[in-house]
């Protein structure tokens, strides 16, 4: 749904670019995990870096297919 849009909006090719800019930087959240609370920090970068993989690959997809 998210790919869709992108797409549609700004072009395969920018929105490729996009969503690794966006996806790439919740990785760093990632080292930072500490016990109890800030489990939610390696919660959160892991969600967003996998919303943001998932997108990705599906604006690759449409861009190599066409």
């Amino acid at each position: 749904m998210l790919a869709t849009r992108l797409c549609r909006r700004w072009g395969t090719a920018r929105a490729r670019v996009l969503t690794q800019a966006v996806a790439c930087p919740f990785a760093l959240l990632l080292p930072l995990t500490t016990p109890g609370p800030g489990l939610l920090i390696f919660v959160s970068g892991a969600s967003a870096l996998g919303v943001g993989v998932s997108v990705a690959n599906v604006v690759v997809g449409t861009f190599r297919q066409s």
